[in-house]
């Protein structure tokens, strides 16, 4: 496909719930829409703020739950791709990475292209199965432990031994510095994002994190790093400085090499300061809520993305630029209540 054609492509961007614990949809759109890349955006519920953003989308479409009606998912997908003209899906929240690596050949007889992990690396990737691929590319491991009921958690923070890290599937990581606070946690996190709930051994040192993007099987192409230093009580970041470490890139790289990971990702872990010793904490199937700053940190790895599904060539990684700050900020506006109900009902908004 040439560049021209691709051009006229709308990509589909899942993940516009916008609020404390924001999905990365909305700053994926930000950095497609610097380079004039046509957005829809796809959305679960008509509470999903990041939906009315203004100039950000083209049109924004409501889908059903992939949980609830997998085909019912699919196919609403394939009736928005041909309403819209989309040639591009960008899906940024794990549960969808991990039924999308499974449907490849389904989106691509139905138009759609996307760079996803196998199911394989998608499996191995899982916060409770990443543990041997990260010691082999040479990060620290703390001891993790899964839990399906409650006395399961109990024992587990017992075994690993007080201050633990009780952890969802997909989402949210809390401290518990004594046993009665795990039961409150376990039920909101099962609540939340189901089973199992994780629990999870503190590890020492500064917070670190990476974007990644690979362009093909375990060949990483494009990263930012992060050094978090505000985060709110659920881990997300709210406040970072983009810094360079080779021994961080090293390991990332080698992480994604064993994985043969394809696509984005974000890995995050820990750095003692005084040995420099790398702690794996978890790796995310998706680009990260943070990485709208891409766009000013000269490495939008976003449209790099939608550059390759075009069949464009990327140039040599041209690098970031470190010393700046990320600060996200929150805003209230108001919008017609007719755009919400256009959403809720009519599953739709056009803006």
């Amino acid at each position: 496909m040439s560049a021209n054609a691709g051009a006229r492509d709308a990509v589909l961007v899942t993940g516009l719930h916008a609020v404390d614990n924001p999905s990365p949809g909305v700053s994926v759109a930000r950095c497609l829409r610097h380079e004039g890349v046509r957005v829809i955006g796809l959305c679960y519920e008509p509470t999903d703020t990041g939906a009315y953003v203004d100039g950000l989308f083209d049109r924004v479409y409501r889908m059903p739950r992939i949980e609830a009606d997998p085909q019912a998912y699919l196919q609403r997908l394939h009736a928005v791709a041909a309403a819209t003209g989309a040639g591009a899906l960008l899906p940024t929240l794990d549960p969808e990475v991990a039924f999308l690596a499974g449907q490849e050949r389904w989106l691509e007889q139905h138009g759609l292209r996307a760079l996803l992990p196998t199911p394989s690396a998608a499996a191995q990737a899982a916060k409770w199965a990443i543990a041997e691929p990260g010691r082999t590319a040479g990060f620290r491991v703390p001891t993790l432990r899964t839990a399906r009921t409650l006395d399961e958690a109990l024992r587990a923070a017992e075994f690993i031994g007080f201050p633990v890290m009780v952890k969802g599937a997909f989402y949210e990581a809390h401290r518990a510095e004594q046993a009665d606070e795990i039961p409150a946690l376990f039920r909101a996190l099962a609540g939340r994002w189901g089973l199992p709930v994780l629990v999870q051994a503190q590890a020492i040192g500064a917070e670190i994190v990476a974007a990644c993007l690979c362009d093909r099987p375990g060949r990483l192409r494009r990263w930012i790093a992060m050094r978090k230093f505000g985060m709110n009580e659920q881990g997300t970041t709210w406040c970072g400085v983009t810094f360079r470490n080779d021994s961080f890139f090293t390991a990332c790289e080698r992480l994604l090499e064993i994985l043969q990971w394809s696509g984005p990702c974000e890995v995050e872990a820990k750095i003692d300061e005084t040995s420099g010793m790398l702690t794996l904490l978890e790796l995310n199937t998706r680009f990260p809520s943070w990485i709208g700053i891409a766009t000013e940190v000269g490495s939008n790895l976003p449209f790099d993305l939608i550059r390759l599904l075009r069949g464009e060539p990327l140039d040599v990684d041209p690098g970031f630029r470190t010393g700046l700050v990320m600060v996200r900020q929150h805003h209230d506006r108001t919008i017609p209540l007719s755009r919400f109900v256009d959403v809720a009902v009519g599953g739709v908004l056009s803006v």
